[in-house]
């Protein structure tokens, strides 16, 4: 087999134009593909002298953004795919850290609390207020215990910080506040009665003396 026939012989750095002239006096390369050749190189020549051309020959295929193999940054090509740089995962098509991502903490998907952060891959718990810290009075939210008061801890809606131990009450009268001592019961419509008395709605003054018994039907028995 002719080289005509099988391989042929491209114009390169390695093969000049007197290894060109040499091919067709040898028979080796036809005219045609001489002619060819010698295009390709005359245009590969001209393309060379323009400022930037023979850089764009050998530019990696970077994206704008700086990817890598047409991969859109911050992703890579990496065995024929685009994938995440190592430290970082692919979630829904973004590359998050998984150890800091607040919205993709631990696992994609995963959102920390409003105001808790990711770290190291979870979410801190997020700890309550004590019981009653919080107290809403019509709307206004408060904190017990109130600067200088100490010892009023409870929260009675409605009305505000309690001392420690208190009952909530909205009957109570005491101090005309919404609330009963420690020693002491709240009783719907009688306010606030000793813890020996029994709240009764149906007695006369709705409280039952000690010993005696609230009845539906008769009150106090």
């Amino acid at each position: 087999m002719s080289t005509e026939e099988g391989h042929q012989p491209h114009l390169s750095r390695s093969l000049s134009f007197d290894d060109l002239a040499r091919g067709l006096a040898e028979g080796s390369i036809s005219r045609g593909r001489a002619m060819k050749l010698m295009g390709a190189a005359l245009l590969g020549g001209v393309l060379a002298s323009i400022p930037g051309m023979a850089l764009a020959n050998h530019r990696p295929n970077h994206t704008a953004g700086g990817g890598g193999g047409g991969c859109t940054a911050p992703k890579v090509r990496v065995g024929g795919q685009c994938v995440c740089p190592s430290g970082q995962t692919d979630c829904s098509g973004a590359c998050v850290d998984l150890n800091t991502d607040r919205s993709n903490c631990g696992k994609c998907g995963n959102q920390c609390p409003e105001g808790v952060g990711c770290v190291a891959g979870s979410c801190p718990p997020v700890s309550p207020p004590p019981p009653g810290s919080q107290c809403s009075v019509y709307g206004e939210t408060i904190t017990c215990p109130p600067e200088g008061f100490p010892t009023f801890t409870v929260c009675c809606p409605d009305f505000g910080c309690a001392p420690s131990g208190a009952v909530c009450c909205q009957d109570a009268a005491e101090y005309e506040a919404h609330w009963c001592f420690a020693d002491r019961q709240c009783c719907p419509g009688a306010g606030c009665i000793s813890s020996e008395e029994v709240c009764c709605p149906n007695a006369v003054n709705g409280v039952c003396a000690p010993g005696q018994q609230c009845s539906p039907e008769f009150g106090c028995v």
